[in-house]
């Protein structure tokens, strides 16, 4: 698989680059999906701001940035169509309308079917690149260790925990590289 898998909190600050005019125009606040389906939608942000107490003074922007104006997403930048991209919040607006508590999944205990208790999510697995997604989540073991979670696997999802098959809890992955493997194992299935 060429595609980078990134957790959600690695996007966060990433410049936002207006990719006709190579102008830096924002950076990521915050990544926007629906937990449910598992859609990015886009982005929240934040001004850029040169130097250090710039940054620290910039502030929230008003304007979102939706899915459908990202050219791709990369490890460095999250390159935009144009600068017209970032638009001020309008009625229908998917990432200005998302629900901050529905949609942080955040500390949500990961529990199978049975109710037995695998974890807490502590971020989301964005698959970077021209189609970019959210494809799993991170969390945290009881016995303080990382797994990893497909989103294929997530069978619901309530904003204070997300439920997995029973028979999950044997095939959590240990860490980044082997999830990446199932995740393309995944991708190949369903094409």
């Amino acid at each position: 698989m060429g595609t980078a898998l990134m957790e959600g909190k690695q996007l966060v600050g990433l410049p936002v680059v207006d990719a006709t005019s190579g102008d830096d125009i924002a950076e990521i606040r915050d990544v926007v999906f629906d937990p449910a389906s598992g859609r990015l939608t886009g982005f929240t942000l934040n001004k850029r701001g040169e130097g250090r107490l710039a940054k620290l003074f910039a502030g929230r922007r008003q304007e979102t940035l939706m899915i459908s104006d990202v050219a791709s997403v990369g490890s460095h930048a999250v390159m935009v169509r144009s600068g017209e991209a970032m638009r001020e919040p309008t009625s229908g607006d998917a990432v200005a309308e998302a629900d901050p508590k529905k949609g942080d999944v955040s500390d949500d205990r990961v529990v199978t079917v049975s109710g037995r208790e695998l974890g807490t999510v502590i971020d989301v697995i964005v698959m970077a690149g021209a189609d970019p997604r959210v494809v799993g989540y991170r969390l945290s073991t009881p016995n303080g260790g990382d797994a990893f979670v497909p989103m294929s696997e997530q069978r619901a999802v309530s904003g204070s925990a997300l439920i997995v098959p029973d028979d999950f809890a044997e095939r959590l992955r240990p860490d980044l590289g082997s999830f990446s493997v199932e995740v393309a194992a995944i991708d190949q299935g369903a094409s």
